[in-house]
């Protein structure tokens, strides 16, 4: 079976590095692919990585993880978002 392709969209790289070190990915059949600290460089990875779970922030530089999301399932409807947020 394939594994769970993720992409995590984080301007902090503190709470970025801490989603991917923190959680045992292998263990539920998933691989981080990618990484990106801001919208612009998500929407290449995601262009070129296709993953099927995407990991975001709502507000960060290069453009904001809501407008990310609208771009992202433009590109592949099926992808599944998960939104992370410090912001009020």
């Amino acid at each position: 079976m394939d594994k769970i392709k993720i992409l995590v969209a984080e301007d902090e790289k503190l709470i970025r590095e801490g989603i991917i070190k923190s959680i045992n990915w292998d263990s539920l059949g998933a691989e981080i692919i990618g990484q990106a600290k801001n919208g612009a460089q998500a929407l290449k990875q995601l262009k070129e990585k296709m993953p099927d779970i995407l990991i975001s922030d709502i507000k960060m530089g290069g453009g904001n993880g809501l407008d990310l999301i609208r771009e992202a399932k433009s590109i592949n409807a099926e992808l599944r978002v998960i939104i992370i947020s410090g912001y009020n």
